[in-house]
């Protein structure tokens, strides 16, 4: 019964087939990305006169750490809505400012 109900809040498991084929579709996703990033760096290297070495130690780690660091500042702004919503539920709902 334990095992039942852990499985249950775990959600549906995806199979082996399922699993590897969105690996390799992710991983062919972040490839034609990336060509993407590469065909504009070199526009704008080419424009600028930037060299080579400084874009792909200092430009492209910033590109690459912009969409961790903006998920991060998403998450953590989720989180603080979701707490001041709990705290004010639980102002709302409380008995002990006003008699129930």
């Amino acid at each position: 019964m334990a095992n039942e109900a852990h499985a249950a809040s775990q959600g549906a498991r995806w199979s082996l087939a399922s699993s590897v084929s969105v690996l390799v579709g992710s991983a062919a996703f972040i490839g034609w990305l990336s060509e993407i990033l590469v065909g504009s760096t070199e526009e704008a290297i080419k424009g600028v006169g930037l060299s080579e070495v400084f874009v792909g130690v200092i430009v492209v780690p910033i590109i690459g750490n912009a969409a961790e660091h903006s998920s991060l500042a998403v998450a953590v702004a989720s989180s603080v809505v979701r707490d001041a919503e709990s705290h004010w539920l639980e102002g709302a709902f409380s008995c002990s400012s006003t008699p129930c």
